[in-house]
C-alpha cells in the first residue's frame, strides 16, 4: 500500500510541474483582441530637471504601434523615418498616421495610438487595443519646447501581460533625432550631481481581452 501511495505521489508531481512548466509559457494568443492600460507618468520638473525647465514645458502629441518586427517605429543609431521628421518639425500627425495604416492593412500593425500630449507635470493615461499577434508597444512623444528631442518605449514586450491586473513598468530615455537617432543623456537634460536621467516612466497593464470571431 505504501508503495501505491508513493507511485501516486510521484504522478502527483509530475502533473503538477508539467501543468506549472506550462504555465511559464506566457504569450498572446493569435484569435484574441487584447486591451491594454498605459500610464505614463512625468518627473519632468524645475526641482528635478534645472538645466532643463523651459516656459512652457509639455509633452507632444503621444504617437505609437502595436506591432511585431522589432524596430519598426523607429531604430535606435538608424535612419529618421519621414513621418518622424514632419512629426519633430511641427508635431504634425497625419504623415504618421497614413504610413502606419499601411502597415495595418497587411496586419503588420494593430493598434495605431494618436494621443494628446500633456503638460511637464502632470500625467497621462490612455488604451490600446491590439491583435495577438502583434504583441509589442512601441511609442514616443516630443519634448516641448525642443527642435527633436523626444521620449520614447522601443519593443515592449506585451507577451509578459497575459495575467490579469499584471503590469510592468519601463524607464524611458530621451532621444535625439539628429542625423540618425540616438539616445541623449548629455547637457542641458543631464541632471545635477549625475544622478539618472529620467524625465518619465510608462507602466503597461492588461485589461482584458476578447476571442476573435472566426470569419465563415
Amino acid at each position: 500500500m505504501k508503495k501505491y501511495y508513493f507511485f501516486a505521489l510521484l504522478f502527483v508531481l509530475a502533473v503538477s510541474c508539467k501543468k506549472d512548466k506550462e504555465e511559464l509559457v506566457i504569450e498572446l494568443s493569435h484569435d484574441h483582441i487584447y486591451t491594454f492600460t498605459v500610464e505614463i507618468k512625468s518627473f519632468w520638473s524645475a526641482e528635478n530637471h534645472p538645466n532643463y525647465f523651459p516656459e512652457n514645458a509639455h509633452y507632444g502629441h503621444i504617437v505609437g504601434i502595436s506591432h511585431e518586427e522589432n524596430n519598426l517605429l523607429f531604430e535606435e543609431n538608424g535612419n529618421i523615418p519621414s513621418w518622424l521628421s514632419s512629426y519633430l518639425d511641427t508635431e504634425n500627425t497625419l504623415d504618421f498616421t497614413s504610413y502606419y495604416k499601411e502597415f495595418q492593412e497587411v496586419n503588420k500593425v494593430s493598434a495605431i495610438v494618436d494621443e494628446a500630449g500633456m503638460p511637464a507635470t502632470e500625467n497621462k493615461t490612455f488604451e490600446f487595443k491590439t491583435e495577438g499577434y502583434n504583441s509589442k508597444f512601441s511609442f514616443l512623444a516630443k519634448l516641448q519646447p525642443s527642435s527633436n528631442w523626444f521620449i520614447a518605449g522601443n519593443n515592449l514586450d506585451l507577451d509578459r501581460l497575459t495575467q490579469k491586473n499584471r503590469a510592468l513598468t519601463y524607464m524611458l530615455p530621451v532621444f535625439e533625432a539628429q542625423n540618425t537617432i540616438k539616445q541623449k543623456n548629455d547637457a542641458p537634460l543631464s541632471i545635477p550631481n549625475g544622478a539618472v536621467n529620467t524625465f518619465a516612466v510608462i507602466t503597461i497593464s492588461y485589461k482584458n481581452s476578447e476571442k476573435i470571431n472566426s470569419k465563415d
